[in-house]
């Protein structure tokens, strides 16, 4: 089975959950082993803590307030709450039939028989989408408990604000983010209006005060090459990994190059379809289709702050925003055509 999903313990990150899923499956009910697992990566011989499931996990989250309480999403869309001192199984479960379904739901961990509340993933007047969308992907960051993004396998990002009353007030705004499917999304660390996005072969960087285009592109040279994961550095703020379908993990020090990566280690043979990055930043780990799980120590100098690192991230950020800012607005005088009957031609004028 493939590592789908990763998460760091709230303690200082010495625990890792993964989750464990074929996401190639051919059929749905052919599942003999649906056990996920709780690794201590100062003992990594074997599982630290079991936790089985009535199917497998796609992905899973520790609790930032308690490491001993984990959710986790199964591939049928189900959604799990593990407290692992009580015991392996679940202690609260959504019932069968009451799953996700182009919808973000709410939950009330204590008692999950059905959602406390819902969104439904309803496009605004983009030309390409005309029905609602399919969610991929999720980011939520607890210090901003109404606000979230959301990935699409249509390749948009919705910026929404649970708050708000209406469909249209949730979704504040859209982000034409790939051309196919959204694998993957990071607001930053410390900079909380920017967030990154993984799909096709392009990481993209994003400000939440600009939804036309991104800020910063980051292409992979291949195309042939997916990326499938990506995450920001949690303290070396210009620093961003992206894994990919070759098996590589690519390291952009966004500072120094943005036309190649900085880094490229080959990491497996199979796809890496999960990358989690620690609190600490000297640690990472990546889950591979193959089921390998690596862990990865980061080097000082990648992984340490430097005294300008910050100031000159700031100031890149802002002369990107203000190029794209100026972009738009020399868009805004449009070349139209004016067709006066008297002429044999069409004149173009520019107007503001």
């Amino acid at each position: 089975r493939a590592v789908t999903g990763l998460s760091w313990s709230s303690d200082g990150g010495t625990k890792l959950a993964a989750a464990y899923s074929d996401p190639f499956w051919k059929n749905l009910f052919d599942h003999k082993e649906n056990d996920s697992y709780i690794w201590n990566i100062e003992r990594a011989v074997q599982p630290e803590i079991i936790f089985r499931s009535m199917s497998q996990l796609r992905s899973v989250s520790f609790n930032p307030r308690d490491q001993h309480i984990l959710a986790g999403g199964s591939i049928y869309g189900s959604v799990g709450i593990w407290d692992v001192r009580k015991s392996q199984g679940p202690v609260e479960c959504v019932p069968i039939g009451v799953g996700h379904s182009e919808s973000v739901l709410w939950w009330d961990m204590r008692k999950l028989n059905a959602p406390i509340d819902a969104l439904l993933l309803e496009p605004s007047s983009i030309p390409r989408s005309e029905s609602v969308l399919s969610a991929t992907c999720l980011e939520y960051d607890p210090s901003t408990p109404n606000k979230f993004l959301v990935g699409t396998r249509q390749g948009i990002v919705m910026n929404c604000n649970r708050r708000a009353r209406t469909t249209a007030e949730r979704i504040m705004c859209q982000y034409e983010a790939h051309l196919g499917p959204v694998q993957g999304l990071h607001r930053h660390p410390q900079l909380p209006k920017i967030f990154l996005t993984v799909g096709d072969w392009t990481t993209n960087v994003w400000t939440e005060d600009i939804r036309d285009s991104p800020i910063l592109t980051l292409k992979c040279l291949n195309q042939n090459v997916q990326l499938l994961a990506g995450a920001w550095s949690h303290t070396r703020p210009s620093v961003i990994f992206t894994a990919a379908t070759d098996g590589a993990l690519y390291l952009w020090g966004i500072l120094a190059q943005r036309i190649t990566p900085t880094l490229c280690s080959q990491v497996s043979e199979s796809p890496l379809l999960s990358l989690s990055t620690q609190e600490h930043g000297k640690i990472m780990a990546v889950g591979s289709k193959d089921g390998r799980l690596s862990v990865i120590q980061i080097s000082d100098n990648l992984s340490t702050v430097t005294i300008n690192d910050e100031v000159a991230l700031n100031s890149l950020l802002e002369r990107e925003i203000r190029r794209v800012k100026n972009l738009e607005f020399s868009g805004l005088k449009t070349a139209r055509v004016n067709k006066d009957p008297k002429l044999p031609f069409s004149t173009w004028r520019l107007q503001q």
